[in-house]
């Protein structure tokens, strides 16, 4: 079974779908704020921070609970009765944009928005420029589009410390 639900942010709805609610809200209490997370970004998160609100203001609310098989759709048609993405936080549809040509389930790039098509049913998070890459230099993770210009400059402040 899954649950459609929605997060209210100050007037701006997102609705989204998940097989357990409360794991889920969690994670939206823990990605908003962090930092490292890939969906640090996402418009929800963006509007929460901006608006200065906290953790516990991050609700999700139950919709309608369906069958695995029905989630996509049923989020889909919230989405679009409640308007969610062009009058809310929603970056995408549900269903019109969430299967590849396979049949299965498309990701997108959690960073710059692009789709990623499934191989061998697995998701990807990151799109090719996107993707995160550890600096061994100062040990932190970069998108691998800004890694070059990054190592440069950790290079460079490398060493003036010696």
């Amino acid at each position: 079974m899954e649950t459609i639900y929605k997060i209210d942010v100050q007037g701006d709805t997102y609705i989204g779908k998940t097989c357990d609610l409360l794991k889920r809200q969690r994670e939206h209490r823990s990605n908003c704020f962090n930092e490292n997370n890939p969906s640090y970004l996402k418009q929800l998160y963006v509007k929460i921070r901006d608006l200065g609100l906290t953790k516990k203001d991050i609700v999700c609310e139950e919709l309608e609970v369906v069958s695995r098989n029905d989630g996509p759709a049923r989020e889909d048609h919230y989405i679009k009765l409640l308007d969610t993405v062009v009058n809310g936080l929603n970056n995408n549809y549900g269903i019109d944009n969430s299967i590849c040509e396979h049949g299965l389930q498309k990701s997108f790039c959690v960073p710059c928005g692009g789709s990623q098509v499934c191989q061998h049913s697995l998701q990807k998070h990151w799109c090719k420029t996107c993707s995160p890459v550890l600096c061994w230099g100062c040990n932190k993770t970069y998108a691998k589009a800004y890694m070059k210009v990054h190592i440069n400059k950790c290079i460079k402040s490398n060493e003036t410390q010696m």
